[in-house]
């Protein structure tokens, strides 16, 4: 089946004072395959087609290959201190992965009001994401990652300080990736200040993350920072270019972790979230916690401090492939990482096809399919990974 091209323009107003915007889209050409219309980020979203109004995704269903959609939002999403976070900020159309998307938007914002992120998706992206503020001070950067590629990072006034160390973070994590994973998948990557009472970070988007404030006590901050950066941009690859194909979603939890920890060993970092992850995982007995990274989360668990989220999607992926590294080698799991990138842009990874590109059927098997206590997974990762769960003596 051939590619589905679709063309968007458009044009968006945004009111950040009251929360609010509006806009017009124009869709032409051959809708992918079950192709829908997703809403806009917001409450209150209303979706006007031919003088109706519609709440919910729509599917495309014109016969002239034509769609004309205005669209209203009533209340975006809530301020974090100043900055709105929108995912997504426009609707846009969603349809099988060999449809792509050729968009011109035009975003309209009081004087004084920075928007950040990408203004139109790039290929292979199917969604847009945009954070907006007001009077954010930003640093930018051309990098050469494969490509040239815009880097900004844009904090909040009074984190004036902590920009140019993020910026030097993102330049030498662009450099890492471009030489791990192969060409940076967009020319622009947009590092925002996120919401300052949580740790870790945010995909909000192609190109554009948001790296959140509080940082854990154990950390050193300097390394803590570089490897944040380095994650989320791994996440640009594996989540973002080669979106997710099962539920619940692991391979790019996983292949993100394990990318990062490549790097941190690169960097000689010692940042200790991977050792909390792996350890999250090999405590969860006596929780009431699933661990199969093929199937659902199962009944909440009881302890507060460990979710199936933490304990399986990130802890046991992330020792998947500590694991499958040790069967077929780091430099054949590089050279795999690196066709899939080449060859996958837009094309939904998962269990099933990562088993084919790199074989062992009796590690996915008892790794991914099987609810077994750890210490009986085979499989030279294993000891790895449970080094990393001991206690660090450092």
């Amino acid at each position: 089946m051939g590619m589905a091209l679709v063309h968007l323009d458009g044009e968006c107003r945004l009111d950040p004072e009251s929360g609010a915007c509006q806009g017009m889209l124009v869709a032409t050409g051959l809708p992918p395959a079950g192709a829908r219309v997703l809403p806009p980020a917001g409450q209150g979203v209303e979706l006007l087609l031919e003088g109706q109004t519609h709440t919910g995704p729509l599917e495309w269903r014109s016969p002239s290959g034509r769609l004309d959609l205005g669209f209203r939002v009533r209340t975006l999403p809530p301020a974090i201190q100043g900055i709105r976070y929108l995912e997504p900020a426009i609707p846009l159309v969603l349809g099988e992965p060999d449809g792509v998307m050729d968009l011109s938007m035009r975003f309209q914002a009081p004087p004084g009001w920075t928007l950040v992120g990408p203004q139109s998706p790039f290929a292979p992206a199917t969604t847009l994401a945009l954070a907006l503020g007001q009077g954010l001070p930003r640093l930018h950067a051309d990098v050469a990652a494969g490509r040239p590629v815009r880097l900004e990072v844009v904090v909040r006034p009074g984190e004036e300080e902590r920009a140019p160390r993020l910026l030097a973070a993102g330049r030498e994590a662009l450099g890492f990736l471009a030489r791990t994973l192969g060409v940076f998948p967009y020319p622009q990557m947009s590092l925002v200040s996120g919401d300052p009472s949580r740790q870790g970070g945010t995909p909000l988007g192609p190109s554009l993350a948001a790296l959140h404030g509080r940082l854990p006590p154990e950390e050193d901050p300097q390394d803590w920072w570089r490897w944040l950066v380095a994650h989320e941009m791994a996440h640009q690859y594996f989540g973002q270019a080669i979106p997710e194909a099962d539920k619940p979603g692991w391979v790019w939890l996983g292949l993100g972790l394990y990318v990062d920890w490549l790097f941190t060993q690169h960097a000689g970092l010692h940042c200790q979230a991977h050792r909390r992850l792996v350890q999250s995982w090999v405590d969860r007995e006596g929780l009431d916690l699933p661990t199969r990274l093929g199937g659902g989360p199962g009944r909440e668990p009881p302890h507060p401090s460990v979710s199936f989220r933490q304990a399986v999607l990130h802890g046991k992926a992330f020792a998947f492939f500590l694991a499958l590294e040790a069967r077929i080698g780091r430099p054949d799991l590089a050279a795999r990482m690196r066709r899939l990138v080449r060859e996958s842009p837009g094309r939904p990874l998962g269990r099933s096809r990562l088993e084919e590109l790199c074989g062992a059927p009796d590690l996915f098997e008892a790794w991914v399919d099987l609810e077994i206590p750890h210490r009986r997974l085979p499989g030279a990762g294993l000891a790895l990974a449970l080094t990393l769960a001991r206690p660090s003596s450092g």
